[in-house]
């Protein structure tokens, strides 16, 4: 319950930046390889994610990747 409110507020302080026309980068996280890895707050609309890459411009294989939460299905 605590971390559901943690998420709320982080999720409504992200909205108040962006409303004031500040571009908000994040890191979206490092649970990939599979899709819905995303992390809170790169995973939201507003926001732009950044993940990692190898020596050879690859995804790394550490970087979350796909869908974000809110895409998925009772995400």
């Amino acid at each position: 319950m605590i971390l559901l409110l943690v998420c709320l507020v982080l999720i409504e302080q992200v909205w108040e930046i962006t409303a004031n026309n500040i571009i908000m980068v994040s890191a979206i996280g490092n649970d990939g390889p599979l899709y819905g890895t995303l992390n809170n707050p790169a995973d939201q609309c507003d926001v732009i994610g950044v993940g990692g890459i190898d020596y050879n411009d690859h995804i790394a294989p550490f970087s979350s990747r796909g869908m974000s939460t809110w895409e998925i299905p009772h995400g």
